[in-house]
């Protein structure tokens, strides 16, 4: 059996503020996006939640990190306005991340993948583009394009 060692309002204030953390940094990270224009679009946990909270409240659940996808082309604008807000730049293992604070961990960042990279074993996945701004599916909540 496990020992709790933090409990009661503590632990409360605690697991509220777990998820507020990312809930903000998607927060921050959409505002960035926008207001400096980058073609972008939300995707995992973040688009899946946005769209069961479409259908059925009850059913939400909470996810670590925020996931961004964007055109390899759009990704030097995104660290640059990325990095212009105070996020720090990571490329590890061939993967784009943002963290708040240098010595933050991989799982509290907002992870970037790139149109048509992302990769499962030696296959590529196909992953389209499309300009909207409009949840699309249940993978993909904001997609927004700038002409």
């Amino acid at each position: 059996m496990v020992e709790f060692t933090i409990t009661g309002e503590e632990l409360w204030a605690r697991m509220e503020r777990a998820v507020e953390k990312v809930n903000e940094r998607l927060r921050k990270t959409v505002g960035i996006l926008e207001a400096s224009k980058v073609p972008y679009a939300v995707i995992g946990g973040h688009a899946v939640r946005a769209w069961v909270a479409q259908v059925d409240e009850a059913a939400l659940r909470t996810t670590q990190n925020v996931d961004i996808l964007v055109r390899p082309a759009d990704l030097p604008a995104m660290v640059a306005a990325m990095t212009a807000a105070g996020f720090h730049h990571r490329n590890t293992s061939g993967l784009d991340m943002f963290v708040e604070h240098p010595d933050a961990s991989a799982r509290d960042a907002v992870h970037v993948l790139l149109v048509g990279t992302v990769e499962r074993g030696a296959s590529p996945i196909p992953i389209s583009f499309l300009p909207s701004a409009r949840m699309t599916s249940r993978r993909s909540l904001w997609k927004r394009s700038y002409a």
